[in-house]
């Protein structure tokens, strides 16, 4: 049995015998998707990002400086929302915290999730048609993405939300 194995049961066993303890499981569970959530977000963001390499070595064999710089904005902003949604220190409440997460709230962040998976595809899609096509469209793509996971962060940093990680 690994030490994570022995641990993982003492804590079961611990959340089951002390009051106040029995959702801490289920919290720790919630914490855990999250950042895995996250992480595979970011990895597809990193893997949509080659995108706008190829689409910059194909405006600079162009010598189109205009698109170079449109293609360093986006590189920039999807780069930015990678490292927030990797590097994130917010999540669901933690052990001792006092807040607890309703029903409601819950559904509130898994609706917000999708979306936010909704607005990756569509970075991804904008991303894959850079090398021929537009960069207005990744533009707005990567800001949109922004501005959802900003909007996350302020659902877990208010306390009456359920923030607090």
């Amino acid at each position: 049995m690994s030490q994570y194995q022995s641990e993982k049961n003492f804590l079961e066993r611990l959340a089951d015998r002390i009051p106040g303890l029995a959702g801490y499981r289920e919290r720790e569970a919630r914490r855990d998707t999250d950042k895995r959530l996250r992480e595979h977000l970011a990895r597809r963001l990193d893997l949509a990002r080659a995108r706008v390499d190829d689409a910059r070595r194909e405006a600079t064999g162009r010598g189109d400086l205009d698109r170079l710089g449109r293609l360093g904005e986006i590189d920039a902003r999807v780069r930015r929302a990678t490292d927030t949604l990797r590097h994130a220190t917010y999540g669901y409440a933690g052990l001792f915290d006092q807040v607890k997460m309703r029903e409601a709230e819950l559904e509130r962040i898994y609706r917000f999730d999708l979306e936010l998976v909704d607005d990756v595809e569509a970075a991804e899609k904008a991303l894959g048609d850079l090398p021929g096509g537009d960069p207005a469209a990744a533009l707005a793509a990567a800001d949109r993405l922004l501005r959802r996971i900003a909007e996350r962060r302020e659902i877990f940093e208010t306390p009456e939300q359920g923030g607090g990680a």
